[in-house]
């Protein structure tokens, strides 16, 4: 079916009755600086993945919070109530497996992926799951990231915990 970050022509050739909405841009950007304030009540360490997704490094959060989860689920909160979004969150200790997370449970989703469990998580995935196949389409697997190179390089990820917040309205 259609999806977000496909292209207008793949959607059309897909749903020919389409109504598409021009895009208001500047609104978009509008509440993504807001969604952005709200990250940085939490860290400063802030990486846009796009107007709506952000990994935020939250190990040494200006907050003391302990866990990335609890961090994640007030972020959502706050999302909800301050702008009436509702946003899905990923948490791991690395970006690949945050992103993976962010993924799994939307819309308004949080999905915390271990590093005891991330092998066994990764492991009931299709290839297609993976962000970095996504990221660059249909190319050969082997030039993207095989399947099992993921699995093989887990266990090296930094121990850094990240958050992926993807905002949905």
């Amino acid at each position: 079916g259609v999806h977000s970050a496909q292209s207008i022509r793949m959607a059309k050739r897909l749903c020919p009755n389409l109504l598409i909405i021009e895009p208001r841009f500047e609104r978009y950007k509008e509440i993504s600086n807001k969604i952005h304030n709200i990250f940085h009540r939490y860290t400063d360490l802030i990486e846009p993945i796009s107007l709506d997704e952000a990994f935020l490094d939250v190990t040494q959060n200006k907050k003391g919070i302990e866990l990335a989860s609890d961090i994640a689920k007030e972020i959502k909160a706050a999302i909800h109530d301050e702008l009436g979004l509702t946003a899905s969150a990923g948490v791991s200790y690395c970006k690949l497996l945050a992103k993976i997370a962010s993924d799994y449970n939307k819309p308004d989703g949080l999905c915390i992926i271990h590093p005891d469990n991330a092998i066994a998580f990764l492991d009931k995935l299709k290839v297609e799951d993976l962000w970095v196949y996504l990221k660059f389409g249909s190319c050969e697997i082997n030039r993207c990231l095989p399947y099992h190179v993921c699995l093989e390089n887990v266990g090296n990820c930094s121990m850094t915990m990240h958050v992926v917040l993807m905002i949905v309205q």
